[in-house]
């Protein structure tokens, strides 16, 4: 069994609804969550024999990233981000 088999099975199922216009107006909610407004991008892929797969960009305006192995940013990024204790 693959590792992505094995994570499929343990990942919580979400309801994903995309509704379009056909024209240039797309909504996009997760779990009844509106989330149109902050996805720039968005791409579904489904292979055969495999549960599909969804992959959406979004506007990264306030990120937080917390895990103890995620090594120090080099000094020239350091301007672009501050510490969050």
């Amino acid at each position: 069994m693959e590792k992505r088999e094995l994570n499929e099975k343990r990942l919580k199922k979400h309801k994903l609804v995309i509704e379009s216009n056909g024209m240039n107006m797309t909504n996009i909610s997760i779990d009844g969550i509106d989330v149109s407004d902050a996805v720039t991008g968005i791409r579904f892929i489904h292979k055969g024999g495999e549960a599909p797969v969804v992959e959406m960009e979004l506007m990264g305006c306030d990120v937080s990233v917390r895990n103890p192995r995620i090594p120090q940013l080099p000094e020239k990024f350091m301007a672009f981000y501050k510490p969050i204790d």
